[in-house]
């Protein structure tokens, strides 16, 4: 499926039917579908905290960077690195092990791990 401003958009965003489907995508490790809609900055972490905000309702565990490479935002059109959230419940404990699966793609990471809130 693909979401388009035609029939998905409304004047403060996506419609919530658009970020329920892109929240439960991620919650089940599917495909987020695509999606022909213009955002700012602002608009885009807007709907990111909101998606986030339906994904992990128990909250996160911090944040990342991510696209940190120059070639990588020569090539998206970007200016910085992106910052998402860690999902609290996507967290494993440092001995963990994964099984493998045909075909999964592993990309390393620094990630900031949050302890208590953060105010101001």
């Amino acid at each position: 499926m693909v979401y388009d401003e035609e029939n998905h958009v409304s004047s403060v965003g996506l419609s919530e039917g658009v970020k329920n489907d892109i929240a439960e995508a991620i919650r089940v490790h599917s495909p987020i579908p695509e999606i022909n809609i213009q955002l700012d900055l602002a608009e885009a972490y807007r709907v990111q905290h909101e998606i986030t905000a339906l994904r992990s309702p128990e909250g996160t565990d911090g944040i990342k960077a991510g696209v940190t490479a120059k070639a990588a935002q020569e090539y998206f059109g970007l200016e910085h690195a992106l910052i998402a959230s860690l999902y609290a419940s996507s967290q494993h404990d440092a001995a963990a092990s994964l099984p493998y699966v045909p075909g999964r793609k592993l990309e390393c990471e620094l990630a900031v791990r949050r302890i208590g809130k953060i105010t101001g």
